[in-house]
This record gives C-alpha cells, structure tokens and sequence, in this order.
C-alpha cells in the first residue's frame, strides 16, 4: 500500500489503516527469544477476496483447497493471504497431459520395461 510519507494516520480511512497494520504486522517476526526481526514486507500477497477475483474461484472454493491444504498459503491470525507467485507456480504444476503426452510416456515406459525384461 502507497501512502505518501507526509500523509498523517488520521487522514487514513479505516481500510487503509486496517491494510497498512497488516503490512506491519507481516514485516515484523518474533524470534523465539521474543527478540523483533524486521522483514520486507510482502508485498506480492492478496487476500482471499482478491485471490477469488484474479482467478474466477468462489470463496467457498478457495476456502475448501485452503482446509484440504491444496493450495499455498499463509494465515496471519485469523486472516488467509496468499502470495502470488506461489500460486502461479502451482498452477503451472497442476498442468494435465494431452492425449499425446500419455501416449508417448506411455510408449517410453514400454520400452524401457521391455529393455529389463531381456
């Protein structure tokens, strides 16, 4: 989220306010020594409704691969965000085969079977 450095907190409507207080809260990590670490923040993620609106999913679909953990994500307190290029990454792997693919694999597999066999 862009807020000009001049722009005081009181000038910010609720929802931006809301967004930049995620955007903290994601840059700033808690070790286990309870010592702060700061991060960039991650700018590349959406939330499920932005998710649902590049991709065309319902909600209740996103939500179900979420609980099924079929899709990556992360959840900050109560909230599911998603980091895009996770996502992209896994729709390039859910890829299915043509025709074609399966037969030439299968045809590999064939003759590497028979190659063991002799």
């Amino acid at each position: 989220m862009q807020i000009p450095d001049d722009t005081m907190l009181i000038y910010l409507t609720v929802a931006q306010f809301r967004e930049l207080q995620r955007e903290c809260a994601l840059a700033i990590n808690l070790s286990k020594d309870n010592s702060i670490q700061v991060s960039a923040p991650c700018i590349n993620t959406v939330p499920i409704e932005k998710l649902c609106e590049l991709t065309g999913w319902s909600k209740s679909c996103v939500y179900k691969k979420t609980s099924l953990r079929q899709i990556p994500h992360h959840k900050i307190g109560k909230e599911l965000r998603f980091n895009m290029d996770e996502i992209n990454n896994w729709i390039k792997t859910q890829k299915r085969k043509t025709g074609e693919e399966l037969v030439e694999e299968f045809e590999t597999r064939q003759k590497i079977i028979m190659r063991k066999a002799k």
